[in-house]
């Protein structure tokens, strides 16, 4: 599956003996991060986008059913489960936790078996639900994320990159004279060639939230966060050599004796003005641009 890092916790306490203690219990169980402070804890869960978080109720500069609220009110954040860690045991504080949307919450003092049980549990189910979604975006073809997950994942970025100020690049990588291929080789063929580059692109993908999505047709889409222009320009090298790589024949190709690929890449800093929307534009422009070139090439281009 596209999906396969460990899965992460996030526990939100000014409690060093809490921090401790639920790191103790839980390690085994997934990578635990911390923060003692809830714009902290914000922050982080925005960087690392846990499977899980553990919020107390009681922080030194937030309350925290006031920084759940936030969470839910982020796109990027609204998605992930809250376990609520509190002091306080009555019916009154129960509701009002579930009602506002948490999974689930513990009581101090700690009890060890309830904590491993209540977290393992929304855990397993995170992961079920993780999986249930990949394959609902997932090309049947391919194997690789579909158009919808592009979609998806693309304003998803746009809208973390707009916060953080970080730089976006989008890629549109089409084979190049396939419909060539398919006349001469056969659409089995042509649908083996397509599985094929798509792993090899897979390959390509190194740095954190990377995506490759099939786009459509013999076209790939990949979102790339936090890519400048030098480091766009080394991305889209690296795609083709992958390619290249594989030295797949295509007896029909006006461009060589092996299938290759063009590629267009847009960059830019996703602000109000500039949407996904404009980051295809300029990645279709870019890929017009390389096939006019004479294909076997990248070009990057500037939002």
């Amino acid at each position: 599956m596209p999906n396969s890092r460990p899965q992460r916790i996030l526990v939100i306490d000014d409690n060093p003996e809490i921090i401790r203690v639920l790191t103790h219990l839980l390690s085994d169980c997934a990578e635990i991060s911390f923060a003692t402070s809830g714009n902290r804890g914000l922050v982080l869960a925005s960087q690392l986008n846990p499977d899980l978080i553990l919020l107390d109720m009681e922080l030194p500069d937030i309350n925290g059913l006031a920084l759940f609220y936030l969470f839910k009110a982020d796109p990027m954040l609204t998605n992930i489960p809250v376990l609520f860690v509190t002091g306080g045991d009555s019916t009154e504080l129960e509701v009002a936790v579930l009602e506002a949307g948490a999974v689930d919450y513990l009581t101090k003092p700690l009890r060890p078996q309830i904590v491993r049980a209540r977290v393992c549990t929304q855990l397993a189910l995170k992961k079920q639900t993780e999986l249930l979604r990949e394959m609902v975006n997932l090309d049947g073809l391919t194997g690789v994320f579909n158009r919808r997950y592009f979609d998806m994942t693309l304003e998803q970025e746009i809208a973390r990159q707009r916060r953080t100020g970080g730089y976006l690049s989008v890629a549109m990588v089409d084979v190049d004279h396939f419909k060539n291929y398919n006349d001469s080789l056969g659409h089995q063929q042509g649908d083996a060639c397509l599985r094929t580059i798509a792993q090899a692109l897979r390959a390509a993908m190194r740095r954190p939230r990377e995506t490759l999505t099939r786009y459509g047709g013999e076209e790939f889409g990949v979102i790339a966060p936090d890519v400048g222009l030098q480091a766009a320009a080394h991305f889209g090298n690296w795609m083709l050599d992958k390619i290249n790589e594989l030295a797949l024949p295509h007896p029909s190709s006006n461009t060589a004796e092996i299938v290759t690929v063009s590629i267009g890449i847009a960059i830019g800093i996703p602000t109000a003005e500039c949407n996904a929307h404009h980051f295809i534009a300029v990645a279709d422009r870019a890929l017009y641009a390389a096939k006019q070139a004479g294909r076997n090439r990248h070009i990057v281009m500037q939002v």
